[in-house]
């Protein structure tokens, strides 16, 4: 199981590395920047936790339910605000960030973020229609 752990979070770099489980391999990390306020709340939670010995020393775990539980609780979350189909699910969360993302910093960025290995997989991400692609063509023409 690849949980997150409190030892994943460095909060001098301000970075959160994670184990890349696409590839075939279980030694590829990447690394993915924090913004102030959200490390602030991670350290609110690990303090807590650690106070209350909910964190298991052994593992420091910082959830006890798996990748597969917090999936089905994202989709269930998202159907509840009336996102529906595909993009109500962690893929399509995963999909979000990737579109959000790329219009505010470089591709090669996202890319890294992703932990893709090549920019066609990246690509895949970035497909839109609909109500996204409007927004897009919006953007163009400011």
């Amino acid at each position: 199981m690849h949980s997150l752990r409190a030892s994943q979070i460095n909060f001098s770099e301000r970075l959160l590395t994670i184990n890349t489980l696409k590839r075939r391999r279980n030694d590829i990390y990447r690394q993915m920047p924090l913004p102030d306020h959200l490390l602030a709340d991670l350290k609110t939670m690990i303090t807590h936790k650690q106070t209350t010995k909910e964190i298991e020393e052994a593992t420091d775990q910082l959830w006890s339910f798996s990748r597969r539980t917090a999936a089905r609780v994202i989709t269930s979350l998202m159907e509840n605000i009336g996102i529906e189909g595909a993009r109500a699910s962690a893929l399509g969360l995963r999909h979000g960030f990737a579109v959000y993302a790329v219009t505010k910093v470089p591709l090669t960025q996202v890319k890294k973020w992703m932990g893709h290995a090549y920019m066609t997989t990246t690509a895949l991400y970035l497909e839109v229609s609909g109500i996204e692609e409007r927004k897009w063509a919006e953007k163009l023409w400011e």
